[in-house]
């Protein structure tokens, strides 16, 4: 199954993704669609900001941060997993990516209700797309 399929698939239904097609301007200059591929959309951690937000491209993921942003190919992935912020919460803030350089990464997915956080969500998306 496509990539961008699949991300819209999954992602598509939470409230703090966003279905691209193309890069939006608010984007140019943050994300370059040479390096990630085609899009399949933008998950904000925070409404109304592209800080900490994550771009969905059919070759990997981009987390834009402040002053940087960090990419996470697909095939590059070793591990990944979510994270617990402290002992005793059971609310999985970001999912924690280890790649083959055994360089790792933190992904930032903080939104979702209950139980059944964004987190899990992406996480399955992420693992669906390091198997294609």
């Amino acid at each position: 199954m496509d990539i961008i399929f699949r991300a819209r698939k999954i992602l598509g239904p939470f409230s703090s993704f966003e279905v691209l097609d193309e890069l939006p301007g608010y984007l140019e200059g943050k994300v370059d669609p040479g390096i990630i591929g085609s899009f399949a959309g933008i998950y904000r951690n925070t409404p109304g900001t592209i800080e900490d937000s994550v771009v969905v491209g059919r070759k990997g993921v981009q987390v834009i941060r402040k002053d940087s942003s960090d990419i996470v190919f697909y095939e590059e992935v070793k591990d990944i997993k979510p994270f617990l912020p402290g002992e005793g919460k059971l609310k999985y803030e970001c999912l924690e990516v280890v790649l083959k350089s055994n360089e790792e990464i933190s992904i930032p997915i903080r939104n979702g209700d209950g139980k059944l956080r964004d987190a899990f969500e992406f996480l399955r998306f992420m693992r669906r797309a390091m198997s294609r």
